[in-house]
């Protein structure tokens, strides 16, 4: 599990890099085009689940399994998708809209299997 605590730790530094240059680097145009609010939707998210992954590695620690795995697997997924996209189109370079609702499913099923987990254990 301590695969998974370090890279929420870098992802939260990542996230922390984002949010100065978030802070500094948009243009009127994109702020007019919804470019900013796009932007820290996708850092909110990134900073939730990453903390998320650091939570998972402390609670689940000494768990060991593939179906252990499933939630930062679809944190990072999520990650991935759902930020990933915010990010690229807040900054309008790439228009991969449709990805990000299956980076929300992700999340959904991330937290949902974390706590279905928790309350069948033992």
């Amino acid at each position: 599990m301590k695969i998974w605590i370090g890279t929420g730790a870098l992802l939260l530094a990542l996230a922390v890099i984002l949010g100065a240059m978030g802070s500094h680097f948009f243009s009127e145009e994109l702020e007019l085009a919804g470019g900013k609010e796009r932007f820290f939707r996708a850092h909110f998210y990134l900073v939730v689940h990453a903390l998320g992954l650091i939570l998972f590695g402390i609670i689940r620690k000494g768990k060991e399994g593939f179906r252990n795995q499933l939630t930062p697997i679809f944190f990072v997924l999520g990650i991935l998708l759902f930020c990933g996209t915010l990010f690229l189109t807040s900054i309008g370079s790439i228009e991969f809209g449709l990805l990000a609702p299956f980076g929300g499913l992700a999340f959904i099923l991330g937290w949902s299997i974390m706590g279905i987990q928790e309350f069948l254990e033992k």
